[in-house]
């Protein structure tokens, strides 16, 4: 008896501290993917990008400008706006009932939380331009409008888990709309090495989008278990 008691404590102990430290963790590595590391690369520097370098590139392509959804841009944008609901979505009420109640033990608090989104929000804003004349232009409006969903979107998940008596639809909310960013992205990816392909660009995959494909799945589960 004494012996399940102590391996029942142990278990009950164990839980947080294999989680201190991963959503922060995972947030970095998932920005570091999207801004840092290669999603297509080329033996010319210039033409070795990350998702947001590569979004532009799409933007400017004839095929892309003719749809009006932009659709290969919009695929490469997209995976930021899933960051931003999982950051919001993230420390669901049974995370604080479980013990994660600092941001070493996976806890981050809801202003931290505000502040990302915010931080997100305006990587996605469309130069200052926008405001001046370019408010015509298709690709500055898809670059408002993903600005505005992670924003508006963030801060209703936010108070929606302020009031939530059950967070299970709120953590499958967030776990979704990463994976489903994560999968646009790669989507994208084959989109624009089609792109370069048409005019004569021959590119690789890098590794940036499916590092952060991964890490989108590692941040999922790890929501929904929580």
């Amino acid at each position: 008896m004494l012996t399940q008691k102590t391996t029942t404590a142990v278990r009950s102990t164990a839980h947080p501290t294999d989680v201190q430290y991963l959503p922060i963790l995972i947030l970095f590595v998932l920005l570091a993917a999207y801004a840092l590391l290669p999603w297509v690369t080329h033996p010319t520097a210039a033409l070795t990008s990350n998702a947001y370098d590569l979004a532009e590139w799409a933007s400017i392509f004839p095929a892309v400008r003719s749809d009006p959804l932009l659709l290969t841009a919009l695929l490469l944008r997209l995976p930021l706006v899933g960051v931003a609901w999982w950051v919001a979505g993230w420390n669901a009420k049974s995370n604080v009932r479980a013990g994660y109640g600092s941001v070493r033990a996976g806890y981050i608090p809801p202003v931290l939380q505000g502040l990302i989104v915010v931080v997100i929000a305006i990587a996605l804003l469309p130069p200052f331009e926008f405001l001046t004349g370019g408010r015509g232009d298709p690709n500055y409006q898809q670059q408002a409008l993903l600005a505005a969903a992670a924003f508006l979107g963030g801060l209703a998940i936010l108070w929606w888990r302020s009031r939530a008596h059950h967070d299970a639809p709120l953590r499958i909310l967030v776990a979704v709309a990463l994976v489903i960013g994560a999968g646009a992205g790669l989507w994208g990816i084959a989109q624009a090495l089609n792109l370069w392909q048409n005019v004569g660009i021959t590119a690789s995959i890098g590794a940036g989008g499916i590092v952060f494909a991964a890490a989108a799945l590692v941040a999922a589960w790890l929501t929904l278990r929580a």
